[in-house]
């Protein structure tokens, strides 16, 4: 629910905000191609919140991170990256890069896994407030999608983890192909049950302009004309041991499986203006793993923005999730979700200065509730402030 005094709160905010100008960045050159960059990220949020029966707000520091390149020459390079997380900072990307050629490039060491398109879309480059819900389904994402909590174990390296990636991105046709093909230490589980590998593939093929790097945008700001689809698979064996297991079984080890299919089209015009949209559909299995039931499903979201030339970007997010919950022997309804997104981003500077107004709408089934209790909602408004360079 909207509240009149919320708002007005957001437009001044809004306006002090807007005075804001992009920082610079630091490269230092050296012999023979080498050279080390240096960056920043900075998101922060104001957030009013509505449940039904109470209203809050919170200022929150969504990233915080520095960053460094380091180029040794034109096949080899590193990458180092931080982040806040509660009182402390920590390094979250730590890897190092070798290119034999575009289509056999090795990434070694702490870096994303390519679960899907969001999930190898830098944060520096969205569109909508944020990512939606479901890319925290995947495996190494862990509590942040809200799948099985408790139930599997967490790896140490949340979102991101430690492993080997295969790369590659070159012409083909018309268009441009990228694959990668990953393993990693994925779910670290406990001692009864053996650690298998954590395996991720994407492939991704674009028509006239080419996403040719590891990570994507969810928008270009009209500087490409691409339409892009791809597939995804990310998946673990035995990640834990249902505590509520098949009738017949004495003991089941879950294996973990995440199949997305996506599809993204930026379109500009002759006079700066550009269309983006994005769709992904996604399968999450469990093997049927009673107590995991509330993660195992299908969902999908949609996402669309209208860039204008002067600078601002209006959008809209949808996404849904059904559980396989609703089949227990019970009849509760957990792990259901919907969620609404609308938003206006004022582009101060491109992606490396932008500020983003957004109201969500998030609609929650609750385990074992009965009739209009069964759901949990949460109205949200978001000013946000976005640097990045």
């Amino acid at each position: 629910m909207f509240k009149s005094k919320m708002f007005i709160t957001l437009m001044v905010l809004m306006v002090v905000l807007i005075a804001g100008s992009a920082l610079a960045g630091a490269k230092i050159e050296g012999l023979d191609g080498a050279s080390i960059d240096f960056g920043y990220r900075l998101q922060t949020y104001f957030q009013s919140f509505d449940n039904g029966d109470d209203t809050w707000t919170d200022f929150r520091v969504r990233r915080a991170r520095f960053r460094m390149k380091g180029t040794v020459n034109d096949k080899v390079s590193v990458f180092l990256q931080t982040d806040v997380a509660a009182k402390t900072m920590q390094m979250i990307d730590a890897h190092v890069t070798y290119k034999a050629s575009p289509w056999f490039q090795f990434v070694m060491g702490r870096h994303m896994a390519p679960s899907s398109r969001q999930a190898v879309t830098s944060s520096g480059g969205l569109m909508a407030m944020d990512r939606p819900y479901q890319v925290g389904h995947a495996l190494n994402w862990g509590a942040n999608g809200g799948v099985a909590a408790g139930a599997v174990p967490l790896t140490l390296d949340r979102v991101r983890d430690n492993g080997l990636t295969l790369f590659g991105s070159n012409a083909v046709g018309n268009g441009n192909l990228k694959y990668y093909l990953g393993v990693y230490n994925g779910v670290q589980t406990p001692t009864a049950v053996d650690d298998k590998d954590h395996i991720a593939f994407r492939a991704q093929y674009n028509l006239w302009d080419a996403e040719a790097g590891y990570f994507n945008n969810s928008t270009y700001l009209g500087k490409k004309k691409t339409l892009g689809i791809g597939f995804s698979y990310d998946m673990q064996q035995e990640v834990g041991l249902s505590a509520a297991p098949v009738a017949g079984d004495d003991d089941v080890l879950v294996d973990y499986a995440l199949m997305s299919f996506d599809l993204f089209l930026e379109l500009p015009s002759s006079n700066g203006n550009a269309l983006t949209a994005e769709f992904a559909y996604n399968m999450l299995d469990f093997n049927d793993a009673v107590d995991f039931m509330s993660g195992q499903g299908n969902g999908y979201y949609v996402q669309a923005g209208y860039y204008l030339a002067s600078g601002f970007q209006p959008w809209v997010e949808y996404e849904a999730f059904t559980s396989d919950a609703d089949e227990a022997a019970n009849g509760a309804t957990e792990g259901n979700s919907t969620s609404f997104r609308v938003g206006l981003t004022y582009y101060i500077d491109g992606q490396h200065a932008n500020i983003k107004l957004g109201y969500e709408g998030r609609k929650m089934d609750m385990a074992g509730a009965v009739g209009d209790s069964d759901e949990d909602t949460m109205d949200t408004i978001t000013l946000g402030f976005f640097t990045n360079y």
